[in-house]
């Protein structure tokens, strides 16, 4: 289980609290003012992305997305909010996810979102795109005994822009092989249509 996040900001999340073991916490950079992420290469963008959810950086989370974003859950009909033969959810509905599930304030102080990534394959496309596939391992600690968790495959389609920078157009959601594995699309619903996070 992840260890209880600690009441100062600065020295949220395992990175940061590395970096406070080792005297290296201090960069110059105060905690409200994160450098920019590097979004130079598909593995540097997924590093980005994993950084913004478990740092819980709403903004950075948001402008990770391409303006026609859009997330294909594996199960579409197990999404409460999709209408019947709707198959996918876009940008405006990802941010109102990410509005719930990057809360930096918390009632509880020991929520956690973790975002683990194991990079399956890699194709160019040509023109700037490329697919990443990974395994996505989704872990939310809510309050102090509620632990859930998901996995999927995922597709990740990323286009880079005219500065060299990646950013993510669509999420292709496949179950994962292992059995009773909860899909990411339908944790990341919940949060949404459930309000499974405690707190305001």
């Amino acid at each position: 289980m992840p260890l209880a996040r600690p009441l100062r900001r600065a020295a949220a999340g395992p990175l940061a609290l590395a970096l406070l073991a080792t005297g290296c916490a201090d960069s110059g950079q105060g905690p409200n003012q994160p450098p920019p992420p590097d979004l130079s290469t598909p593995q540097a963008f997924v590093i980005a992305l994993k950084d913004a959810w478990e740092y819980r950086r709403l903004e950075e989370a948001v402008g990770l997305l391409a303006e026609n974003y859009r997330f294909f859950p594996a199960r579409p009909e197990s999404i409460p909010f999709l209408d019947p033969g709707v198959v996918s959810w876009d940008r405006a509905q990802e941010q109102s996810i990410l509005e719930l599930l990057l809360v930096e304030e918390r009632t509880t102080w020991i929520d956690q979102v973790l975002l683990e990534f194991t990079r399956i394959d890699q194709r160019d496309l040509g023109g700037g795109m490329v697919e990443y596939d990974a395994l996505v391992q989704l872990k939310l600690l809510i309050g102090a005994d509620s632990f859930r968790s998901a996995e999927s495959l995922i597709t990740y389609l990323l286009q880079q822009d005219a500065d060299g920078d990646y950013h993510l157009v669509e999420e292709h959601e496949t179950p994962s092989a292992q059995p009773g594995r909860l899909p990411i699309g339908e944790l990341r619903a919940q949060v949404l249509d459930d309000r499974v996070r405690s707190g305001p």
